[in-house]
């Protein structure tokens, strides 16, 4: 793989309108060029690529979806960085630097390249174990026990596991390197009383669990034996393959998905195949993990409503709260669905009338809000006291402040506050307040060390991919708009600060936390000479989220930088940001001074003082530089 100047070279050389137009039909629309998003169904053009200055990437409004020329054709073509760089070299004529990478990246290459060798060994194996007189029988009865049809075993890759312990090992010869990638893959394991190596997976049917691009990077396995423990087992973590990050069946899913807008998330194996056999193709599984945030933001790029099912009230009770907090961070609406019965999904769509019951079940689903209040409707309704009331209102309300509500937008905020309100007879300033207490007794919980605010260094690297989970203090609408205009501006214009002579505002002015996060890269970069274009946040920084900002936010800072100022307003553009970020940034401070003020002790002066410096900021002191104009 060629070194950071290959990346260069090659990136330069690519013209990103010509490459996406082999496969996207594209108009001129001013600056941009717009098209149908290739990433999802499209109806109206969302997907817009833009090749202004120094900038070179593509953005989807609709879906989220953002890169460059080296993402979509990963993206697209379903192909690594290798593959798309070299690519796009031969493309352009570019001899690729013969250069070695560093012995990490190499290590770390190498390590991929053995462990999806070793998989595709493995699947091929358990497929074949299948189908052998011997090997196979127990499991194909199993399949044909649970109904599972042939093209479904296709579909999945379903294989087995012989029930000797050294079955696959023997297929893989006296070979060290073969047998130690076999290892890293955790296909095989090392004996404890000996020397030598056991077969990690065995008597189980195997179910391979794939990457989108349908490529298999780890596995699951049933018992085929009832006597046998654990019930399932999954290949260890590897460089391939984390848990939390991956959906089972979702390479086979997301058409069905993007079809629907609507994704079905399962907690087993069988459970995905029995939707899929049963019609609904849009189902997913989790690998018996909760949903989580990577989970999250994989769906809610491809879809706008998220169903859960469960087979017991208990484990949906236990999966509602995180759900519940999924809700609250991402653009997807969740609702749970139980099946009535204890039913799982594989046992309802093989009984009759079962794909129509199944559909009635779906259609009855709940919100997850919905879903926790009517839990906690009946778990209040039993108390018969008013203490036991009030700890029932007490308990669920710290409930809703530990899974962040105290945080989330001020309009979904106020919907849910409103029905705990009506549910409980109570004021919703009453149920405001509690919230904001609890909220405020949830940050407070120590988590590590405590650093002095006026001492806390500027986080690291390793730092910033948890400040998307920290707690900074509730950011107002006003005060998160000032903060993102301001980044607007710097990405769309990062040499506007050297050009200006302007001293950038610190990392500590941002109190939201996917702005921090950003306005770390940013400001870093620019503050060491650095660019901040699109195309090299994709390329240095890993976390989507920061990526998917970061083009919102440069068609932001597009608009501000283009709209004209009045004749009078000699500012520029970063000025303009700059003032009104630092009038929030005042604002808020006269008011908590105004806070502080002991009343008793009779200060006239300096309440006068903090009121006439909030009347003087006005309510929206993030829209002084627009009000100016009008």
């Amino acid at each position: 793989m060629g070194d950071r100047s290959d990346v260069d070279r090659v990136k330069e050389a690519t013209n990103l309108v010509e490459l996406i137009g082999t496969h996207v039909a594209l108009e001129p629309k001013g600056r941009e060029h717009i098209g149908l998003c290739p990433f999802h169904d499209d109806k109206t053009p969302s997907f817009c690529v833009v090749t202004h200055k120094s900038q070179s990437f593509y953005k989807c409004h609709s879906c989220g979806a953002s890169g460059d020329a080296f993402t979509f054709l990963q993206n697209y073509l379903r192909i690594d960085f290798r593959e798309a760089l070299t690519m796009l070299a031969d493309k352009a004529g570019i001899t690729l630097s013969t250069r070695r990478p560093s012995p990490e990246d190499k290590e770390r290459r190498s390590n991929r390249d053995r462990v999806t060798a070793a998989n595709r060994f493995a699947g091929d194996f358990f497929r074949r174990s299948l189908g052998h007189p011997e090997h196979g029988r127990l499991a194909r009865q199993v399949i044909e026990t649970r109904g599972i049809n042939e093209e479904m075993v296709e579909a999945f890759m379903i294989g087995c596991a012989p029930a000797g312990w050294d079955t696959f090992l023997g297929t893989l010869g006296n070979r060290p390197e073969t047998i130690e990638s076999a290892r890293m893959a955790g296909l095989l394991r090392e004996r404890t009383n000996g020397p030598g190596n056991y077969d990690y997976f065995r008597n189980r049917l195997i179910f391979p669990i794939c990457d989108e691009s349908g490529s298999p990077i780890a596995f699951g396995g049933r018992i085929l034996d009832p006597e046998d423990n654990p019930k399932y087992l999954n290949s260890p973590e590897t460089e391939l393959f984390q848990k939390g990050r991956t959906l089972y069946g979702l390479h086979l899913a997301r058409k069905a998905i993007m079809d629907r807008k609507v994704a079905i998330v399962t907690e087993g194996y069988t459970d995905v195949i029995a939707c899929h056999q049963g019609g609904f193709r849009n189902a997913v599984g989790t690998l018996g993990t909760a949903m989580t945030d990577d989970h999250a933001r994989i769906l809610s790029r491809i879809a706008n409503t998220v169903i859960l099912l469960f087979d017991g009230d208990e484990a949906g009770q236990r999966a509602a709260e995180r759900a519940m907090e999924v809700m609250i961070n991402h653009p997807v609406d969740v609702f749970i669905c139980i099946l009535p019965d204890g039913q799982d999904p594989a046992d309802m769509l093989a009984a009759e009338r079962g794909p129509e019951r199944f559909q009635a079940a779906i259609d009855d689903c709940a919100t997850v809000l919905d879903y926790m209040l009517d839990r906690f409707r009946r778990e209040f309704a039993d108390q018969k006291t008013m203490a036991g009331r009030q700890e029932a209102i007490e308990s669920f309300i710290g409930t809703l402040a530990r899974l962040g509500l105290a945080r989330t937008q001020p309009i979904r905020r106020a919907m849910i506050i409103n029905q705990v309100s009506e549910l409980t007879d109570m004021p919703s300033g009453v149920i405001e307040s509690m919230l904001a207490e609890a909220d405020t007794v949830a940050r407070s919980r120590p988590t590590g060390p405590a650093v002095p605010p006026a001492q806390a260094p500027d986080p690291s690297p390793e730092d910033v991919e948890g400040m998307f989970e920290s707690h900074l203090p509730a950011v107002s609408n006003r005060r998160r708009l000032a903060e993102q205009e301001y980044l607007a501006v710097l990405l769309f214009d990062d040499e506007a600060p050297h050009r200006e002579g302007h001293e950038l505002l610190k990392l500590e002015c941002f109190l939201d936390e996917r702005n921090r996060a950003l306005a770390h890269e940013v400001l870093t970069r620019i503050a060491r000479g650095g660019s901040t274009t699109i195309h090299d946040l994709h390329r240095e920084v890993s976390d989507e989220r920061i990526h998917e900002l970061a083009s919102n936010l440069w068609f932001k800072g597009q608009r501000l930088v283009d709209e004209p100022a009045d004749d009078y307003d000699q500012r520029s553009p970063l000025q303009r940001v700059t003032e009104a970020f630092e009038a929030c940034m005042n604002h808020a401070h006269a008011q908590q001074r105004l806070a502080q003020i002991d009343v008793s002790e009779s200060n006239p002066g300096a309440l006068m003082e903090a009121l006439r410096t909030i009347r003087e900021q006005g309510p929206n002191a993030a829209a002084i530089h627009r009000n100016a104009r009008n």
